[in-house]
């Protein structure tokens, strides 16, 4: 689908910020407001982060599934309630969603295959924070879905000899050199690189979505099928 945009840059010499418009053809394909309230509805199966207004995750309560004593889900009414006061929120296992974010996983590993990817589910019904200037350590593609965001990429990154920067540590962007900066409209994609610091400033409405590449040598174990398997019945 996109694939051959996607190897264009030259990472074994330039690893650092890309932008790529009009990357993904309808990504509402992959992500609606339907979706996401269903995911609210169903805590069991999906896991929520939400953003506070000062850049950092609120505290969800949990409690005994009924037919499940072995795990505590998260209270879909408190994240409901953030989410229509207008929190940000992330659903960090939103891989697995259906037929399409497989697919999409798929791809992703097919073009680089030293990785495993994920998807992580962002948005907000209004203008909200999003977390503070940090760093990850996989490298990250975001797709914008619905609405515009702005993004800040930065030249600058965190070694990794320190921790992920999720920390109470604030980094002040007048320590840092931009690398990209750009709106990002339904359709287009960045490229973030491993531990480079990036903010997202969102300033209304939107969804995305974050695939997070992690090297396999630094998985442990088996990872996660992104195959769909398909059920061979009369019935379907």
């Amino acid at each position: 689908m996109f694939g051959q945009r996607l190897i264009e840059p030259n990472f074994h010499y330039e690893d650092h910020a890309y932008y790529f418009p009009n990357l993904v053809e309808n990504p509402s394909e992959y992500l609606t407001w339907m979706d996401v309230e269903d995911c609210v509805n169903n805590t069991s199966f999906y896991e929520f982060d939400i953003i506070g207004n000062d850049g950092f995750s609120v505290s969800i309560d949990r409690y005994d599934k009924s037919w499940c004593n072995t795990k505590l889900v998260q209270n879909s009414q408190q994240i409901a309630n953030h989410i229509n006061d207008g929190d940000t929120f992330v659903i960090t296992n939103y891989g697995f969603r259906n037929r399409k974010t497989q697919e999409l996983l798929r791809e992703f590993e097919e073009i680089f295959p030293s990785v495993a990817c994920t998807i992580h589910a962002y948005g907000g019904v209004k203008e909200s924070k999003s977390f503070n200037i940090h760093d990850d350590f996989p490298p990250n593609f975001i797709i914008q879905v619905e609405g515009e965001t702005k993004w800040k990429v930065y030249k600058n990154r965190a070694s990794s000899l320190l921790d992920v920067g999720f920390g109470k540590n604030t980094i002040s962007e007048e320590d840092l050199e931009i690398d990209l900066e750009v709106v990002l409209k339904p359709g287009d994609t960045i490229y973030i690189p491993s531990r480079a610091y990036h903010c997202a400033f969102p300033d209304s409405g939107r969804l995305s979505m974050s695939i997070p590449c992690w090297p396999k040598q630094f998985l442990m174990g088996k990872k996660s099928d992104p195959n769909y398997y398909s059920i061979q019945s009369n019935g379907l």
